[in-house]
């Protein structure tokens, strides 16, 4: 998105929310004067309440026996008093001012408090299926209410006076409930008419509604295609405990191969595992030179719990992708790297399958293919063809945080075909050349660029691969393999190889060591073979070597993060997804030890041939 772009969407929706600040302001100004005139009609029928028991008040001082009372005799008096001189008043002819005022008199009244009426409810109801049944109250009223109710019907039922409390039984009365909330959104629901035909197509043919409804199916079908109980208490320990020894190794099984009309004369260029969904994995294709009005490069989404060859996702770019890699905090966001030396970004949730985000081909980056991705916290960092080694901020890529060139001494820039990292840290990185060669590099020194060279192999390495195993004394290893047939193990701290394996004059096409075994490690070659090594068990042959059908040329390996799964692609585009043994993956109780006896082995041994 350009800078004229990115500044026309703020002021409209700055626009939109000042519109709705004004709008949220005369809501409020509409409530507040709704809020007044309730108020005012309130204190108006207060006013009239008060009227209207002056007047009650009135007439009943009028039409009240007078009953001698020696606890109110002299209060009786003053109010006779009062009476007869207001009576006068009205009986006598019209005087003067002068004459009306000497006759006035100041007197004191009583004040009395009325208390407010106690009403005591009690429900009593039967919970049936039918809500629309109305129950009934008991509500219990004390005999003063009903006295009050005859005062103000204009007549004593009752020999007490007002204001005497009266103690008896109360009383009582059935009072139907008031219709609650939820019973009325039920009569809402039922008075809801059906939908036309015309209207129902409309609802099924709108773009959200089916983006919604095949991301939903799509979560249903994993859920589905799973297969597990839901029902299992995973709190208790597992008493069934595999025997190794009873059991032989079965090596690798093809589990499912991923192919369809789209991946036809594409060839599989990277592949990466989700973080987050355990058997979804993204495979990048490069162009199809028989379709020339085909899109140039092509992502798919694969899912291996689903069983079918159809892919999960679909989506295009217009160069060839070369690298690819999921997001480590977004399971929506995927990142590649295309051929002509952009870095691209799909989200999965987009109804649209081109990409979200693209570099600028003149942002100062890449003009050459892209080799390589990694990704660290929100950080990108890619390497090209080219030697140049560029780090990305994935919330802005329109320029790259860092550009640098990696050279060598006679300021040749490196052609790159690989790159690792070797910390947790992201500073440290290897870099497998066209040469033969491995370049150890630093992106963090004043200095940044290569720190050691690493050359034995005679022609390009096709792959890099780093030990991450859990145990740190292992952690320097690393693995190389070549176009010149050959397989290298090697250490960070020696520039020669520990060991040299040799793979019968086949094209070494990729190499990966096993997330969980860190004697194993697995290798495809052009002849359609797939090698698993233990260089525990053996150290100069494989110990499974499983031969693809139709034998084709294998370029990508990759294992899935617990090792369950294998994921092999070719030069005609089709992913095999091969399932591993478990007694090949897991490591036994000694399998460091051993492993730190065949390195010390193996390094002797290579000290010998120097």
């Amino acid at each position: 998105m350009s800078g004229k772009n990115f500044d026309d969407v703020i002021k409209r929706k700055l626009a939109k929310l000042e519109e709705i600040r004004q709008e949220r302001k005369q809501l409020e100004v509409l409530k507040s004067a709704r809020d007044a005139e309730k108020a005012k009609e309130k204190y108006i029928k207060k006013i009239k309440s008060f009227v209207d028991f002056d007047k009650i008040c009135e007439e009943t001082l009028r039409l009240t026996p007078q009953i001698e009372n020696p606890t109110v005799s002299s209060s009786k008096k003053k109010e006779n008093e009062n009476i007869q001189i207001l009576k006068d008043n009205v009986e006598t002819p019209k005087r003067d001012i002068s004459e009306k005022l000497s006759k006035l008199t100041v007197f004191h009244t009583e004040i009395t408090d009325i208390q407010p009426r106690d009403i005591l409810t009690s429900t009593k109801s039967t919970q049936t299926k039918n809500s629309n049944a109305c129950l009934q109250r008991l509500v219990i009223k004390n005999i003063e209410d009903s006295h009050d109710d005859d005062i103000l019907e204009g007549g004593f039922k009752s020999k007490l006076p007002p204001g005497c409390m009266s103690p008896g039984l109360p009383k009582v009365e059935f009072v139907l409930p008031a219709i609650t909330r939820l019973e009325s959104i039920i009569e809402e629901r039922k008075a809801v008419t059906e939908l036309t035909e015309e209207e129902k197509l409309a609802f099924i043919s709108n773009t959200n509604f089916q983006n919604a409804l095949k991301r939903i199916g799509s979560v249903v079908e994993n859920v589905v295609a799973n297969n597990r109980d839901i029902t299992k208490d995973y709190t208790r320990p597992n008493t069934s405990i595999d025997d190794a020894d009873d059991v032989s190794c079965s090596g690798v099984l093809l589990n499912v191969m991923f192919e369809c009309e789209l991946t036809t004369n594409r060839c599989i260029t990277d592949m990466d595992w989700s973080p987050f969904v355990a058997d979804r994995i993204v495979a990048s294709y490069h162009s199809n030179v028989n379709e020339p009005l085909a899109p140039e490069g092509m992502t798919l989404v694969w899912n291996a719990s689903f069983g079918k060859t159809y892919p999960e996702y679909i989506m295009h770019s217009s160069s060839a992708v070369m690298s690819i890699c999921f997001d480590n905090f977004d399971p929506n966001i995927i990142i590649g790297g295309t051929y002509s030396g952009q870095i691209v970004m799909w989200d999965t949730r987009s109804p649209k399958s081109i990409p979200i985000q693209t570099t600028k081909l003149n942002s100062g980056a890449h003009v050459q293919p892209i080799r390589s991705l990694n990704i660290n916290s929100h950080n990108i960092y890619s390497i090209s063809s080219d030697g140049r080694f560029c780090t990305w901020n994935m919330d802005m890529l329109s320029k790259p945080i860092d550009v640098f060139t990696l050279g060598t001494k006679q300021k040749r820039p490196i052609a790159a075909t690989c790159m690792t990292f070797t910390d947790i840290e992201y500073n440290d990185f290897l870099v497998g050349g066209e040469d033969g060669c491995v370049y150890k590099a630093n992106r963090f020194d004043a200095n940044a660029g290569i720190k050691a060279k690493y050359e034995q192999h005679d022609c390009p390495i096709s792959g890099i691969s780093m030990s991450h195993s859990s145990a740190s004394e292992f952690n320097h290893l690393f693995l190389t393999s070549s176009i010149d047939s050959t397989i290298k193990l090697w250490s960070l701290h020696s520039e020669n190889p520990l060991h040299t394996i040799y793979n019968n004059f086949d094209y070494v096409m990729d190499i990966s060591w096993c997330p969980t075994n860190p004697a194993l490690f697995g290798t495809v070659n052009e002849s359609g073979h797939i090698d698993l090594w233990n260089i525990n068990m053996d150290s100069e042959e494989p110990i499974v070597s499983t031969i693809v059908d139709g034998q084709p040329a294998l370029n990508r390996f990759s294992w899935m993060p617990n090792a369950k799964h294998i994921a092999v692609g070719d030069l005609d585009g089709r992913l095999y997804l091969y399932e591993a043994d478990n007694r090949l993956t897991q490591p036994v109780h000694n399998e460091n030890s051993a492993l730190i006896e065949t390195l010390d082995m193996l390094r002797q041994k290579s000290l010998i041939r120097d």
